[in-house]
């Protein structure tokens, strides 16, 4: 039985060295100040999930 290769994860375009780790360094300017708080689990990367979930907070709070 053949298997269906698993998706490609998409790549952030903040990972500049594509390791598939965004570090401060690597984060945009206007987000690095902020990276303690992105970086919620403090391994010094930010995470997809780390990530969806601050987007996911900013969207909220736009006026619409």
């Amino acid at each position: 039985m053949a298997t269906t290769p698993a998706p490609k994860k998409k790549t952030d375009p903040a990972d500049a060295n594509k390791d598939g780790k965004v570090s401060q360094e690597e984060l945009p300017e206007q987000f690095r100040d902020k990276f303690q708080f992105i970086d919620s689990s403090g391994d010094g990367f930010v995470s997809e999930e780390e990530l969806a979930f601050v987007l996911k907070l900013i969207k909220g709070n736009k006026k619409d």
